[in-house]
């Protein structure tokens, strides 16, 4: 199971997959803004074969609970399941939801904040290269 220090990495790709075979890729990339007190999570998904910007990810209970925010610029509708399916999978991901028999969330085989191949067993499980890991 991925971690949520995966995800709010910077350059995390992961996949929730169901039983049934059926999945759906988010990509969050972090932006750090030049005053250092800002940090903003931009989430896409890949709808067909493209990623396309959904939302953004959002605190909503500190270190604890994230969400996925509807905005203007996302092109799919607030009730879209594509936010549903976004939330479960932070939801499993932060623990505050068991993941269900049948169901994975797992990331592509890069570190989640540069994006290079994961090649070592630890790496592998942590979603991060040993660098990486070392400056989060």
């Amino acid at each position: 199971m991925l971690s949520l220090n995966y995800v709010k990495a910077g350059n995390a790709t992961f996949t929730i997959e169901n039983s049934d075979g059926v999945y759906v890729t988010f990509n969050v990339k972090k932006q750090e803004f030049d005053d250092g007190a800002r940090i903003m999570y931009f989430v896409k998904v890949k709808d067909g074969h493209e990623m396309v910007y959904l939302g953004t990810m959002q605190e909503v209970e500190v270190g604890k609970r994230y969400q996925v925010k509807h905005t203007r610029a996302s092109r799919f509708p607030t009730n879209h399941e594509f936010f549903q399916i976004f939330d479960f999978a932070l939801r499993m991901v932060t623990g505050i939801q068991p993941c269900p028999e049948g169901y994975k969330v797992h990331h592509e085989g890069t570190c989640g904040m540069c994006a290079r191949p994961l090649t070592t067993p630890e790496s592998i499980e942590l979603g991060l290269g040993p660098v990486c890991a070392g400056r989060m």
